[in-house]
């Protein structure tokens, strides 16, 4: 982490933090495929419990991001960009889209979780979908950090770091 500036360090280990807890949601829903139905409604419940959490993580990270990170460093990494085409508007349409997609699976789990089909085939789509939406966080961290974060260690001043800092502090 030590490429980033201080002042992303936690914003970065959100982006970890998001990483393991994809990995352990993949590994308990390709479990729970291959119990009876009753353990995979329970299963499923515990899914949505998880995908909750993980929502209200985006949610504040989201916040971070939006709020408190791209305000200052849209302006010297956004210079000469087209407007409606600036990395800053990619990355906010994606959280918009990765938000929907987490719904989604929630969506899906308390279906499931609720009595709904609960056959190993249902099971398998929900991690077929969950594994997607990893694959589309990881590629969107990939996008902040090589494309955003990596090179704000050469824009940002002190007033601007202390602007992220005051931000952050707020949230």
């Amino acid at each position: 982490m030590s490429e980033f500036p201080q002042v992303l360090q936690g914003v970065i280990r959100d982006h970890d933090e998001f990483r393991a807890a994809f990995r352990a949601l993949v590994a308990a829903g390709m479990n729970a495929g291959e119990r009876d139905s009753e353990a995979v409604a329970q299963a499923a419940v515990s899914l949505e419990k998880r995908l909750d959490e993980i929502n209200r993580l985006v949610e504040k990270h989201v916040r971070k991001e939006e709020q408190g990170v791209f305000p200052v460093l849209r302006i010297p990494l956004s210079a000469g960009a087209e407007t409606g085409n600036t990395i800053f508007e990619v990355l906010e349409a994606e959280h918009r889209h990765l938000e929907k997609a987490l719904a989604s699976l929630t969506s899906m789990c308390d279906a499931i979780g609720s009595g709904g089909n609960t056959s190993s085939g249902h099971v398998d789509l929900v991690v077929t979908k969950l594994r997607i939406v990893e694959a589309e966080f990881l590629a969107h961290f990939v996008k902040e950090e090589q494309g955003v974060y990596s090179r704000a260690g050469e824009v940002l001043t002190e007033d601007d770091r202390r602007k992220i800092e005051r931000a952050l502090d707020s949230m």
